[in-house]
């Protein structure tokens, strides 16, 4: 089965947001909550705010009993926690893939 998925990665919050309005063609975001320049939190808010229906999974190692609230406060759709467990998170990309096709796990 072909896998045509590209991975774009920004190295920071704002570069984040410059990627997901250079192409529209995105279909998930791993949002990373601790960044530099713009935080996860902030960079999903405004990604939400030009592209309400894109998947953003928020991902992070701080996971206080506050954070999940203030995850979803900012337009995130999933919560995964670090370490990532690797069925959790093929698990999701399949859940938000516009690609019907099952995903491999080699």
């Amino acid at each position: 089965m072909k896998n045509d998925n590209k991975i774009l990665r920004a190295c920071n919050g704002q570069k984040a947001v410059d990627l997901c309005k250079m192409h529209p063609d995105i279909t998930l975001v791993l949002m990373d909550i601790k960044m530099p320049v713009m935080d996860g939190i902030e960079a999903t808010h405004l990604i939400k705010s030009f592209r309400k229906d894109l998947p953003i999974v928020a991902v992070t190692a701080h996971a206080q009993s506050g954070d999940a609230f203030k995850i979803k406060e900012a337009g995130c759709d999933e919560y995964i926690s670090k370490p990532i467990k690797k069925a959790k998170l093929l698990s999701l990309i399949q859940k938000y893939s516009n690609n019907n096709s099952e995903l491999v796990d080699n």
